[in-house]
């Protein structure tokens, strides 16, 4: 059976981006199914009655199958967590990310003893 995947980046057409088309290139001899998935080229298919979990992914008119991995290289919205659903395995991990721009997350993780934290900060 045959390894597939995507690569999250902003556009499904990265032309001029050297890293991801040499990625493809490789793992088109490796005999890995590898596709560049843009999060701006991709949308939820929230028509139908399924829930969260089943939505459909369309990208470039088609619906978007389960792979075996994801590489992350877009890191904003909610498109690119649905995508990373479709995989079994993600690279390049967003969980670093999203405490870096979550404010909540930060705070909660600095929660001790160690640190005096405001409860309210007035402008």
């Amino acid at each position: 059976m045959r390894l597939s995947g995507y690569i999250i980046e902003k556009y499904t057409n990265m032309s001029g981006a050297y890293t991801c088309n040499r990625l493809v290139k490789e793992a088109v001899l490796k005999g890995v199914d590898l596709r560049i998935v843009g999060v701006h080229d991709t949308e939820i298919d929230q028509t139908c009655d399924r829930q969260y979990v089943d939505e459909r992914i369309i990208s470039q008119g088609k619906e978007l199958p389960r792979c075996d991995f994801v590489i992350n290289r877009y890191k904003w919205g909610r498109v690119k967590d649905r995508i990373n659903s479709l995989a079994s395995r993600s690279y390049n991990s967003l969980d670093a990310f999203t405490i870096y721009i979550n404010k909540y997350e930060q705070l909660k993780r600095l929660s001790s003893d160690a640190f005096l934290i405001p409860k309210f900060i007035l402008g």
